[in-house]
């Protein structure tokens, strides 16, 4: 749900919500629900739209459809039926909580794309220097000189492939938090007293839909760098001491 300018457009957008399915636009199914492991790592099923794109100017129909995962509905019911069940069980109760049961091993996927995209832009430079060292030598045979080039030619498709995949699953992971969130701030202003209401402010309101819910969108794309950089500096470091030597 999404939420414009004040609490006072609840009842409005509950009447929009209502609205007949007769509509909206029919579309086409969500293709990454379907589509084989190949076409989702060469974005081929996204070909389509973007030939259409290349043809003339894309309009609302020419979107597909949401997938079931994806619908508000679907994230708010499952974020409400986590919410519950934790309070039911006695355990902790918090919004962080609740969206890594929700969400936790999407952003751990994430994490491990992240990892193996690490892998290939620093294997990048180490087959570099093979190859160097294997110019200035004169005692290797030519197929291994072959085979370092390979190596560089497949890092460099890996971290293309590996960057994309990263990002867009990571912005996936992040919209969906959102979308929860949204979602949980629309409840909860439906359940205030209208004595509430006077405590706070339309502007708090705004601000926790505008601004906060889009930290955590940030969030789930860039917090794993917390771990991440320095990791891969380690590495690298330990890379850099064992070729170069302690200076």
């Amino acid at each position: 749900f999404d939420v414009e300018t004040s609490v006072s457009n609840i009842s409005q957008l509950s009447s929009l919500a209502g609205k007949d399915d007769e509509e909206q636009p029919q579309r086409e199914p969500y293709p990454l629900d379907s589509v084989s492991f190949l076409s989702k790592m060469f974005w081929s099923w996204s070909s389509k739209l973007l030939a259409t794109g290349y043809e003339r100017t894309i309009t609302n129909e020419d979107f597909w459809d949401l997938s079931n995962r994806d619908t508000a509905e679907k994230i708010t019911t499952d974020f409400q039926v986590v919410w519950d069940r934790r309070m039911k069980s006695g355990a902790p109760i918090s919004i962080k909580d609740t969206l890594l049961e929700m969400f936790g091993w999407q952003y751990f996927i994430t994490g491990m794309i992240l990892i193996f995209y690490s892998a290939a832009k620093i294997a990048q430079p180490i087959f570099l220097n093979r190859i160097i060292k294997y110019l200035n030598s004169t005692d290797e045979p030519e197929w291994v000189g072959y085979m370092y080039a390979v190596g560089i030619g497949i890092s460099a498709l890996l971290q293309s492939f590996l960057h994309h995949q990263y990002f867009f699953y990571a912005n996936m992971t992040g919209i969906r938090c959102r979308v929860a969130l949204i979602s949980a701030i629309y409840r909860k202003a439906l359940l205030l007293r209208s004595s509430s209401f006077l405590k706070t402010t339309t502007g708090q309101v705004v601000n926790l839909i505008s601004n906060d819910a889009y930290k955590v969108e940030e969030l789930s794309i860039f917090g794993h760098y917390i771990w991440y950089a320095p990791l891969e500096a380690i590495v690298i470091l330990i890379i850099m001491v064992y070729e170069l030597g302690v200076a």
